[in-house]
């Protein structure tokens, strides 16, 4: 019995004249064109069954007759009578209000009868709505202010001094307690201050500045303490 071998062929060569690149790049184009008008078909069926939702809802709650052709928006949904913006939030018929500061439309009112609308109108100006970006830009200027108001406000030369010296003369007034007791009188507390500011009179009088300035201070601290420890309301 004898074995036949068979001799492997080449594919067969595409037709001539045929141009797949072409065909299949317009098969695309046309299901999208085919897509694009489906889209729009039922965007417009949305739009305009929208559009019957607002103009039944406005002839149910207000009693007002208008025609879909006078509706506007994106989605052909809103609606301005007497200067009274209209539109609708989902399926419910609302109040757009004007943002208080840049005067974008918010929905905000949900319309239920003549006396919502009523309600709205006689709303102030600083009773609408702020819309996220104003209302950002609010907290930002409020921290802004914030901030400046805590930070420490610059001192004159003199009050820095001032400062100085006080805290000069409640450090003695501390270190001179923890050496002594507490006045027993305010006639011992006098009779203390009275001896601080003799040495400082005796240091002004001999032109001592700096040894003068250290007997203030402590004149001051003795001073400090007669408040602190004699004082009825503190004791």
């Amino acid at each position: 019995m004898s074995i036949q071998h068979s001799t492997p062929t080449s594919p067969p060569p595409p037709p001539s004249g045929t141009d797949l690149r072409a065909r299949a790049l317009a098969a695309v184009a046309e299901k999208r064109a085919k897509r694009e008008a489906q889209d729009a078909y039922y965007a417009d069926q949305a739009r305009r069954q929208r559009r019957g939702t607002l103009v039944d809802a406005l002839l149910e709650y207000l009693g007002v007759a208008i025609s879909p052709e006078t509706l506007t928006g994106e989605q052909g949904e809103a609606v301005q009578i007497d200067g009274v913006h209209f539109g609708l939030d989902g399926w419910e018929l609302v109040i757009f209000s004007p943002c208080a500061d840049c005067g974008t439309l918010l929905s905000h009112t949900k319309v239920r009868d003549l006396v919502t609308v009523g309600e709205w109108l006689e709303r102030g100006p600083g009773d609408f709505p702020v819309c996220p970006d104003c209302y950002w830009k609010r907290e930002e200027a409020a921290a802004a202010l914030d901030a400046k108001a805590q930070e420490p406000k610059p001192i004159s030369v003199r009050e820095a001094a001032l400062r100085r010296a006080a805290d000069a003369s409640v450090e003695e007034a501390l270190r001179a307690c923890r050496r002594c007791p507490p006045f027993n009188s305010t006639h011992e507390g006098y009779a203390v201050l009275l001896e601080e500011v003799d040495e400082l009179w005796d240091e002004v009088k001999g032109n001592n500045r700096t040894a003068a300035v250290a007997e203030a201070i402590q004149a001051a601290a003795m001073a400090i303490r007669f408040v602190a420890e004699l004082d009825p309301e503190a004791q």
